[in-house]
């Protein structure tokens, strides 16, 4: 694709993310507000690529007329192109960038793609913004008050239980395959500055229960085993929730 073609593309979807809400696919004649300045052209080759692609860039939203003014929001192609387009240094950035409307998802998808590209530099601040972002939903567990930005959502305490284990399933993996002890310790302690209970220490004696802890080898319930691995659980607005079995062995 045309170099100039694929600037435009990019710089779309960084106007995109920040959007929050669709946002116009072309300037208005009183306005600058869209993505590309017209349908002709390189403005409008790019605009049209970003349906093309598959999964497509951006989708176009709902109009009740064509004589309508053209609306899109992005999808998951956009995004993942996006945290590709973004070095590593400033994907954090990009996602603090991005408005309540794609962050969760951006954070999401960057986390698959990190996982799945072995980008363990990448990982302490997938942690970090996990962290932020639990620690945000925390304060809208049932009977406390909402703040008055609202960017949560406030539909229940189911909703907010799911995100917050969904955020705290991310941090985990981030710890898991933190590619040095350094790392793996930042994210243990983001872990548990977010309300995220440990299980275990390394070295630490307890009592095998197998809805807790995964043993190397044979062990019954009310054996002694020892620590190899410690594992996560959250408690939210819903319950309790294991993350992450313990690894154990037996003594």
């Amino acid at each position: 694709m045309d170099p100039e073609i694929e600037n435009l593309v990019d710089v779309a979807l960084r106007k995109a993310v920040q959007a929050s809400g669709p946002v116009k696919l072309y300037h208005g004649k009183h306005d600058e507000d869209g993505l590309f300045a017209g349908k002709r052209g390189r403005e409008g080759k790019a605009a049209s690529y970003g349906f093309g692609t598959d999964p497509a860039l951006w989708s176009e939203e709902p109009r009740s007329s064509m004589n309508h003014t053209l609306f899109v929001r992005l999808e998951g192609g956009g995004l993942e192109r996006l945290i590709h387009q973004t070095d590593s240094p400033d994907r954090k950035q990009l996602i603090e960038s991005a408005s309540e409307l794609y962050r969760r998802e951006l954070l999401e998808r960057w986390s698959d793609l990190a996982a799945a590209h072995h980008w363990e530099q990448d990982f302490p601040e997938i942690a970090n913004c996990c962290s932020s972002l639990i620690d945000r939903i925390q304060k809208l567990v049932p009977g406390s008050p909402a703040p008055e930005t609202k960017e949560e959502p406030t539909s229940g305490g189911g909703d907010q239980a799911d995100f917050k284990r969904r955020m705290a399933h991310e941090l985990v993996i981030a710890w898991k395959y933190a590619p040095t002890i350094e790392a793996k310790q930042s994210i243990a302690n983001a872990l548990k500055n977010s309300g995220i209970q440990q299980i275990g220490e390394p070295g630490e004696g307890l009592t095998m229960d197998g809805g807790l802890h995964r043993c190397e080898g044979p062990a019954f319930p009310g054996d002694t085993v020892e620590v190899v691995e410690p594992g996560w659980l959250v408690h939210d607005g819903v319950g309790e929730f294991l993350l992450e079995k313990a690894i154990v062995k037996l003594i």
